[in-house]
């Protein structure tokens, strides 16, 4: 039996959709406005990766029609039929049935992957056929070029869609906001090594600050924007150091010959909360001047815990630890007391980072090994747990700006890792 060109054309056009398509918010997050016009002709090519048992299936290159609305979608050029779709940001998932050569499509899920000019993609589902009598299933793999239409532009920050931030070949990452919204610094390897770079908060201007042969990463604003906390393994340990914003006076205040990173400065600036490494190669939670004196731990155990941050009113440490068998956020007083577990989701959840009034948290949660992570918002408490971000792929690192109404966050949804900022409520 025959049955794939119309399932062939159907998912392909989807998965255009898709590609340029919506972020797949869930909860609070809502409906992302789309990332540009997806209006115009598609030249669409398809192959099946897997059938069982054999369906017939076939290599098809065809070309279809996308009439965008909003966020409304309808495809056309598949004879007497079309197809709607909604897009949001720029994914979509698709699942539903249809009827094709006497039986009944389902498609179960459909995902893609767009380049950052929109121009092309590539993307995947899982499909299942049956006529009654006869039933197969399988997977098909798509590729899409954009023949006519004006392709996407990022539009500019602050309005209202997700934008792709950084482009090169090399990886960007760990994002973090400046407090008054205008910087955002950051690791790349652009250059050959991992170094600190800034830029202004809409991409522009990207500079690099750190310049050595070994790696920098996980930098974090002071308090101010004057200066930067970040770790470096130039002394040939991974130790904590401070520079100015600009690059300047680059001073080392570890001297463990220890693992130590994941630094962040305390709301008044007067302290500098970090993760290192015990003796016997767990990780605790220690806190010093920005000088590296008076050094005080402030959890001791036989696991790990690291990713601390100060809540804004200078009270609470969140961090994330694997005390119970599984990385979750945890809540714990500035002197270590109280711990308090957040999450218990099951997945590892990690890098959780404060909005400045202190009422949210954005967080990563990673579904197993090796597996997709997504940002995730909760309340300072742990409640009212949301997704706002459904990928195939890796979203994390993110921090909020200064009103809390957008989320900066690195994310692989262009191939490589590079920073995106996308709206949040």
């Amino acid at each position: 039996m025959s049955k794939f060109l119309n399932l062939f054309v159907f998912l392909l056009a989807l998965i255009v959709l898709t590609a340029c398509g919506g972020e797949g918010d869930a909860g609070s997050a809502g409906t992302i406005p789309p990332i540009g016009d997806m209006s115009g002709s598609w030249q669409i090519s398809s192959s099946d990766s897997s059938s069982t048992p054999a369906c017939d299936g076939v290599s098809v290159v065809l070309t279809a029609t996308i009439v965008q609305s909003g966020n409304d979608l309808m495809l056309t050029g598949l004879g007497s039929n079309s197809l709607n779709g909604s897009i949001s940001g720029d994914q979509m998932t698709w699942a539903g049935s249809y009827p094709e050569d006497g039986g009944t499509t389902t498609i179960s899920t459909s995902t893609s992957t767009i380049t950052s000019d929109c121009n092309q993609f590539t993307g995947n589902d899982s499909w299942s056929w049956s006529d009654g009598t006869f039933s197969c299933s399988g997977t098909s793999q798509f590729t899409a070029t954009r023949l006519t239409g004006s392709g996407c532009s990022s539009p500019p920050q602050g309005s209202g869609s997700l934008v792709q931030i950084t482009t090169n070949a090399g990886s960007d990452s760990a994002p973090d906001w400046s407090a008054d919204g205008t910087k955002i610094v950051f690791n790349s390897n652009r250059t050959g090594n991992k170094e600190i770079w800034i830029m202004n908060a809409d991409g522009s201007s990207q500079t690099q600050l750190t310049n050595t042969a070994e790696n920098e990463g996980h930098p974090h604003f002071s308090p101010d924007g004057t200066q930067i906390v970040f770790w470096s393994e130039r002394s040939g340990f991974r130790e904590i150091w401070k520079m100015n914003s600009d690059g300047s006076g680059q001073s080392q205040i570890t001297n463990d010959k220890r693992n130590n990173g994941g630094a962040a400065w305390s709301p008044d600036g007067t302290k500098i909360v970090f993760r290192r490494s015990n003796q016997s190669g767990n990780n605790d939670i220690w806190m010093m001047d920005p000088d590296g004196t008076n050094l005080t731990q402030l959890t001791s155990n036989t696991v790990n815990d690291g990713s601390p941050q100060f809540s804004p009113d200078g009270t609470q440490i969140v961090f994330s630890s694997n005390r119970t068998g599984n990385y979750d956020i945890w809540m714990m007083n500035v002197d270590g007391s109280n711990p308090v577990q957040l999450t218990t989701s099951g997945a590892t959840d990690q890098q959780a980072h404060f909005s400045q009034d202190g009422t949210k948290l954005v967080y990563e949660s990673w579904s197993g090994a090796g597996g997709d992570s997504n940002l995730w918002v909760m309340n300072r408490d742990g409640t009212n747990q949301t997704q706002v971000t459904t990928f195939s792929g890796s979203d994390g690192r993110g921090d909020f700006n200064p009103d809390g109404t957008q989320i900066v966050y690195q994310s692989t949804r262009s191939g490589n890792f590079d920073i995106w900022i996308r709206p949040y409520n």
